[in-house]
């Protein structure tokens, strides 16, 4: 067990205020799934099944820890909290009849009367009561057998394409790994109108994703706990999950990012629900709660800035913050205003100061202007520049910067997004 592992053990997890419920899990287990689960008593069972469709050697070293989770009565729907219980008693008859083993299954009680969530938590303290929880497991295996060790997310309405946790473990084989993502596609449920709004949805996390890459953004991942996972260490020194009730899918991955290296997962492949919901107040569910479909995409001319401007420190890795300042101006004034009210010289200036140039300073660049910044910069330039653009006009300009198939933009919706799921950009 690494330093950085006992310091965070020992400082910030919240493991030892949640009992582990199920039998023991074996010394052996290498790689540790953690769902969270409210209200899921229909789902939890389908996902677990899916995932459990590997060899039995990865099988043998895998365990879930299932979180299931509500606030107190006075935060919470009482229909939630019958699921819950169900979700309770199916955890333990699962149990006792050997369901999806060899795959060992734990689970936490963080539902019953006196063990909830304290009011206002949510999903962030439910993944992090899990991965605590199987932070300190994998660190008192310390590499059994000599093999990884590392955490995965998942949530309890996202199936695993088969030989799921395979891929994983070949990925995390190498010592080289840190954290890593899958590829995804929601599964499209319910009726047109929510299938349609689905669509849409994926459409623009696909556009933004893509148009990151474009412009050569280090936080050009899909944000989506699914399909999230990372090395032990790696979880421990990015200061593990955070307590966002939405969001906290983002937020870790940009710290994964700040920390070690952040890659797509060959053959690994999650499905998220395409469902509605409101469990969270924004993201997949409630947008399709919503009924409304996706029109509008960031306009592309401020993706065109993003570019220009995070390639600055690349070929001038000596600015000054004033003539960092003025080329931003050059690039576009709204992107100097924006850089002024984030206060960006004086931080620049101290991180000038202490790093003088080379790749510790474009490190330190690009930790300050991470993801959250280039979503605030889309959003600036939307509210102070141009609007967003008609979803079609916005991904011909896609089209014309990464050349995927044109055909597809001739097409509807549907056939465009099946387009974009099969086709990589290597640009």
């Amino acid at each position: 067990m690494t330093r950085t592992v006992q310091k965070y053990l020992r400082t910030r997890s919240v493991h030892s205020q949640f009992k582990l419920l199920g039998a023991s899990p074996p010394g052996h287990v290498s790689a540790v799934i953690v769902i969270p689960a409210l209200a899921e008593s229909q789902h939890l069972g389908t996902t677990l099944a899916a995932l459990a469709h590997c060899s039995t050697e990865t099988l043998c070293r895998s365990l879930v820890i299932c979180v299931v989770n509500n606030r107190d009565e006075n935060h919470s729907d009482p229909s939630d909290r019958e699921d819950n219980r169900k979700t309770l008693l199916q955890l333990e008859q699962w149990a006792q009849d050997g369901y999806c083993a060899p795959l060992t299954l734990n689970w936490i009680d963080a539902s019953s009367p006196g063990q909830c969530l304290p009011a206002g938590e949510g999903v962030g303290l439910a993944r992090k009561i899990g991965l605590d929880h199987g932070l300190a497991l994998l660190s008192r295996n310390d590499c059994a057998f000599g093999a990884p060790r590392y955490l995965v997310n998942l949530d309890a309405d996202s199936h695993a394409l088969d030989g799921y946790l395979d891929a994983l473990h070949s990925y995390y084989a190498s010592a080289k790994r840190h954290g890593g993502y899958a590829a995804y596609a929601h599964r499209l449920e319910g009726s047109g109108q929510v299938q349609e709004a689905m669509i849409a949805y994926e459409l623009y996390m696909r556009y933004h994703e893509l148009h990151l890459r474009w412009a050569g953004s280090p936080y050009a991942w899909p944000a989506l706990g699914s399909i999230i996972s990372c090395t032990a260490d790696a979880y421990a020194a990015a200061g593990g999950m955070n307590r966002h009730c939405a969001g906290e899918d983002f937020y870790f991955m940009q710290q994964l990012r700040k920390t070690g290296t952040l890659e797509q997962i060959p053959h690994a492949t999650i499905f998220p629900s395409g469902r509605l919901s409101s469990r969270t107040p924004f993201g997949t569910g409630p947008h399709l709660k919503s009924g409304a479909a996706r029109r509008y995409l960031h306009h592309p001319e401020a993706y065109q800035i993003l570019k220009e401007w995070l390639a600055l420190p690349g070929d001038n890795a000596a600015l000054s913050p004033e003539r960092l300042l003025l080329r931003s101006e050059e690039l576009s004034p709204l992107l100097m205003q924006f850089l002024t009210a984030k206060e960006f010289p004086r931080h620049w200036e101290k991180i000038y100061r202490q790093h003088g140039r080379g790749r510790q300073l474009h490190r330190h660049f690009h930790s300050w202007f991470d993801g959250l910044r280039t979503i605030q910069w889309l959003h600036y330039f939307r509210d102070h520049g141009k609007a967003d653009l008609l979803a079609k006009e916005a991904f011909t300009v896609l089209q014309q910067r990464i050349s995927f198939p044109e055909k597809s933009l001739q097409q509807g919706n549907r056939e465009l997004l099946e387009t974009l799921r099969l086709w990589k950009y290597t640009g």
